[in-house]
């Protein structure tokens, strides 16, 4: 002890000097941190990479918690009102979103299902169907439907099933209430107005009018015009009802012996000793279908076009990128580069950030780590190409299919769609936000815990593509039908439709 006492006296420092030590001993702490692998730091210290994960188990878990909530809630007021919960996790949930105009019966949207049973008849197994409702409606009701089937309210409140309750009379009255109220006739009526108001026939200084005629071609031109324009009339009224059956289906037809005569003969003003020689040897259809499929064939074999500087053998081409991975390569204002045909090339932590692309596609280059950021895509398909935590955002997309390119953790914000269908692409985790879609169906196309929050979607069909654990949040749609797909634990909230 009387060593311990002896020793602090030798080695006393005061409060001045602790405080640079330990500022000396943090930047060596941070330097050595700099130089030993992040792993190393985090093992070392793993409450900073618990914090991370934290955060984004903290959100899932929110996300998770308020769906459940919904979903207990319901299951809560049905058990109260003593309706039937079998099977209440897998049924589809739609809370305020009504259907109007809807094409398919709500059988058709995934909410119904026929369980298929046997019963003995007359000693013979016949088989039955029974129907079953997957789906809970809470004041969403399908309205004005555009056909006469469902169940209950819809086909009640068919547009089909409410016509046929008024008298001949009544409806016709009604259509015309209907016209007269949403002012297509005062549309129709204006619009023809406007024509004949804006239909001005020009004339000249003299009166007379602004395009030829036969009186003042020959006022202008003498009789050598007047007789061609009496060649011509009297080539149209010669003309037969097959070769005027033939120009209207073709666009062409052959003329006969006679009539080639008449046009290229000696007494016509457009004579011509040649033409009427080398005319006359095919004038049958046959000979002259032959020059023709000859002349376009020497029309195709010419290459002396040359656009651009690049040629290869008098043409331009394009080059592709083959079997050159990317990794660690961030594209920054690349265009150029992401507008080349990409094969066979993985691309791995490459973000692609204002590059937009044109004719730009990637054909079995699987990508993974690679957001996505204002750049936009045209024209520039995924085939065979699966993405991998890949985050679009603010990237509008138009025509550029995903083709046989499953996907994983790949949310869509702000980056609106259109004719960009998903064709056997499975997605999983890939949420689509703020990002509405037009023309851009799903066939075909599995998805699992991808909502669509605040996205509303026009023209795009959901054909064979079942939707496992989702919701559709604020997302109004129009015209975009469930074909022959079922909806798995799905909530609607907030979303009408139309059309659908």
């Amino acid at each position: 002890l009387a060593t311990n006492d002896r020793l602090n006296e030798q080695f006393k420092i005061n409060d001045g000097e602790s405080r640079k030590i330990a500022s000396i001993g943090q930047r060596l702490f941070s330097i050595e941190k700099d130089r030993l692998p992040n792993d190393w730091y985090l093992k070392k210290f793993p409450s900073q990479n618990l914090r991370k994960r934290n955060v984004y188990k903290n959100g899932k878990k929110t996300i998770r918690n308020a769906l459940k909530l919904i979903r207990d809630g319901v299951k809560l007021g049905m058990l109260m009102t003593n309706q039937n919960i079998s099977d209440f996790d897998n049924k589809t949930i739609k809370m305020f979103s009504p259907r109007l105009f809807s094409l398919v019966p709500e059988g058709n949207s995934g909410n119904l299902v026929y369980k298929f049973e046997y019963i003995f008849s007359k000693n013979r197994l016949l088989p039955t169907r029974s129907l079953l409702i997957r789906g809970v409606n809470i004041l969403s009701p399908s309205i004005l439907s555009l056909h006469d089937e469902g169940r209950e309210t819809e086909k009640l409140l068919s547009i089909s099933n409410l016509m046929q309750s008024f008298l001949p009379g009544d409806r016709s009255d009604l259509m015309d209430l209907i016209t007269d109220i949403s002012g297509i006739s005062d549309a129709v009526e204006k619009a023809r107005n406007s024509i004949n108001e804006n239909f001005v026939e020009e004339k000249g200084i003299d009166g007379q009018p602004l395009y030829f005629t036969k009186e003042n071609i020959t006022e202008i031109y003498g009789d050598i015009e007047k007789q061609k324009v009496d060649t011509m009339e009297d080539l149209y009224k010669s003309l037969t009802i097959d070769q005027l059956a033939e120009i209207n289906s073709t666009g062409f037809a052959s003329l006969t012996s006679e009539q080639l005569r008449h046009l290229y003969g000696s007494l016509s003003p457009y004579h011509d000793s040649n033409a009427l020689e080398r005319l006359t040897k095919i004038a049958k259809r046959e000979g002259f279908m032959k020059y023709l499929d000859e002349d376009i064939l020497k029309l195709s074999k010419a290459s002396a076009f040359t656009l651009g500087s690049q040629k290869l053998n008098g043409s331009r081409s394009k080059r592709a990128v083959v079997n050159s991975p990317f990794a660690f390569s961030p594209f920054i204002s690349k265009g150029g580069t992401i507008s080349t045909p990409i094969v066979l090339s993985p691309i791995i932590f490459s973000p692609i950030i204002l590059s937009p692309a044109i004719f730009g596609p990637f054909i079995l280059s699987p990508w993974a780590f690679n957001p996505v950021i204002l750049s936009p895509r045209v024209m520039a398909p995924f085939i065979l190409n699966p993405l991998i935590f890949t985050p679009i955002v603010l990237s509008p997309l138009a025509l550029q299919p995903f083709i046989l390119s499953p996907g994983i953790f790949n949310p869509f914000v702000l980056s609106p769609l259109t004719l960009s269908p998903f064709i056997l692409s499975p997605q999983v985790f890939t949420p689509i936000i703020l990002s509405p879609m037009v023309l851009n169906p799903l066939i075909l196309n599995p998805m699992a815990a991808s909502p669509l929050i605040l996205s509303p979607f026009a023209v795009s069909p959901f054909i064979l593509s079942h939707q496992f654990l989702t919701a559709i949040v604020l997302s109004p749609y129009f015209l975009s039908p469930l074909i022959l797909t079922n909806l798995t634990a799905v909530e609607v909230i907030l979303s009408p439709s139309a059309l659908s």
